[in-house]
């Protein structure tokens, strides 16, 4: 659905219909779906396998310029993730605003006007340094739409003419963007509803100001999104993201919530399998959530009930909701043991950072973007723990060519082999202790604030550790069997003599000290070595002298053929 007309009459339009749509109960979207040709006959995979790709809804558009975009470059997009070895692509299609132009949701560029100065209502509050990439990004939306174009659409097409299975990813609470008054991220609906939001008499952190999931304004406003989703595409799945972000209900009132999110879930269920019917297809259904069973239970996500009412398809556990940062000690045969009787497919989430310290700390080394190694170490444990499928989240190729060790040669070869254990197994690979960055209010007490001014942080992380005794577990995956492995840990002001290391509890020998920073490598005996799993012990060797701070805890595999 394209309206070619003048960007203040298109606003105008929008805004009545939105406000007509939203404010009152919806019903169902007969006439677009009547409208509709018939489909081309389409059989989906049979189950949800091989690497997944998550593309948000904004990635593309930052990317191209508004005086040359057009369809070919959704295309040549498609492609190259085809070509890099993605079997499902999971196409983003909202923040708080659609990117697309929706009947239901206001779009990204509803009240801009690209040729209006910066200081129209829609750009106040964005720094200057940030005007001409958020401008870009507006603009490329407003010229694909101008061009009758449509963003989704383009992108499953493409998928299927690649041989890929293609879904729609609906972000359920999204809050970039609520930390700040003048922000031009927040969608109208959250700014003129502050009665909405899932805690009214405090603000300390941007998910406070997000939507409370026990308005039903809130369910409906959600459902409509998803229905016209159903109803405009024919896509292979629809996945539900509650990581961005997994805040959904007041403090305190999760659980009483779940059951309202639950019967939400088997409406968006009938929904999807009246489409299916309608499509001549499966539509299967997935959600992303936190990587904890319990942590999820305690945010209103009953999971299992879901699964059990055999309403989804595909489970994606993840650490990252509030940050964007890999876990490598997600509960992966949990899930897989909790999944089996269902026939529900489990993939594990790697994210583009991976956080290795409670960032209240401020001590040492807290993180780093995820390196080719260290993707493939991510990748080795889920895969090795009984998941289906690696997910990519964030793993943009417009941002991966920036970082060290990331080449489109090495990501196209890195991502192939994400496919498979047997493929991943000979590469090198790096495990680390990371932080898990999604808990429930109350697991675990609000750290100092960090970051964004009000923010405050919660995170289960055990570094940094500080005594003269520690112990880490790592997943590591498959036994790396006549391998070299060392030891990698970063170590806040100490010197090598202070410390000695055990490995599953056979002696490691110090190697060396790394050139820069406080890092120290030793070399792990092949005696130590494991499958699944090995555990680190570290020990301060005079027991008189000052305690260790460690920053940084590390395995390293080296590639088969090194």
């Amino acid at each position: 659905m394209h309206r070619h007309c003048s960007i203040g009459h298109f606003r105008l339009e929008k805004q009545s219909l939105f406000a007509v749509v939203i404010g009152v109960q919806l019903g169902t979207l007969t006439t677009l779906a009547e409208a509709e040709p018939a489909n081309q006959p389409h059989t989906p995979p049979a189950a949800v396998s091989g690497l997944l790709f998550n593309q948000d809804e904004s990635d593309f558009f930052s990317s191209h310029d508004a005086a040359t975009v057009n369809g070919d470059d959704i295309d040549a997009l498609i492609d190259f993730y085809a070509d890099a070895g993605v079997k499902t692509f999971i196409c983003g299609v909202n923040a708080q605003r659609t990117a697309y132009d929706s009947a239901v949701w206001e779009s990204h560029w509803d009240d801009y006007d690209p040729e209006g100065p910066d200081d129209q209502r829609r750009l106040r509050g964005i720094l200057a340094e940030e005007m001409q990439s958020y401008r870009t990004m507006l603009d490329a939306k407003v010229a694909l739409d101008r061009q009758g174009v449509d963003y989704p659409e383009r992108v499953l097409k493409r998928c299927r003419a690649r041989g890929m299975a293609g879904w729609l990813s609906v972000r359920m609470n999204d809050a970039h963007g609520l930390e700040s008054e003048r922000s031009p991220w927040p969608s109208r609906f959250v700014l003129e509803n502050p009665q909405l939001s899932r805690v009214r008499y405090q603000f300390f952190f941007r998910a406070d100001r997000a939507l409370d999931y026990a308005f039903p304004e809130v369910r409906e406003r959600y459902r409509a999104l998803v229905e016209e989703l159903l109803t405009r595409y024919d896509m292979d799945g629809i996945e539900l993201d509650f990581c961005r972000q997994p805040m959904l209900f007041g403090i305190g009132r999760e659980l009483v919530g779940s059951a309202l999110l639950t019967d939400w879930v088997g409406e968006i269920h009938d929904m999807m399998e009246a489409a299916a019917e309608r499509r001549g297809h499966p539509i299967r259904l997935g959600i992303r959530v936190p990587s904890e069973p319990e942590t999820s239970r305690n945010l209103g996500l009953d999971v299992m009930t879901w699964v059990e009412s055999s309403w989804i398809d595909l489970v994606v556990m993840s650490s990252g909701g509030i940050s964007m940062s890999t876990c490598t000690n997600m509960p992966v045969r949990l899930w897989r043991q909790l999944l089996r009787p269902y026939g529900v497919s489990l993939a594990g989430c790697v994210e583009p950072s991976a956080a290795s310290c409670n960032p209240a700390s401020m001590v040492g080394s807290q993180g780093q973007s995820v390196d080719p190694a260290l993707a493939v170490g991510a990748a080795a444990e889920i895969l090795h723990g009984g998941a289906d499928a690696v997910y990519l989240f964030n793993f943009f190729r417009s941002a991966l060519i920036h970082q060290p060790g990331w080449t489109d040669e090495s990501i196209g070869a890195t991502f192939t082999a994400m496919n498979s254990i047997p493929t991943l197994e000979p590469l090198h690979r790096r495990h680390i202790v990371t932080l898990r960055s999604t808990v429930a209010p109350g697991e675990l007490v609000a750290r100092p604030p960090i970051g964004r001014p009000g923010e405050s942080v919660f995170v289960d992380a055990s570094l940094p550790a500080k005594g003269k005794y520690a112990s880490f577990r790592l997943q590591t995956g498959p036994q790396p069997v006549g391998r070299k492995v060392q030891v990698v840990l970063g170590m806040h002001e100490c010197r090598q003599s202070q410390i000695s290391i055990r490995v599953n509890g056979v002696p490691g020998s110090l190697a060396e000290r790394e050139q820069e920073g406080d890092r120290l490598r030793f070399d792990v005996p092949p005696d130590a070595l494991a499958d699944e799993a090995h555990v680190i012990e570290v020990y301060a060797n005079l027991i008189g002298g000052p305690p260790f701070t460690i920053t940084w805890v590390e395995i390293d595999i080296a590639g088969a053929s090194s």
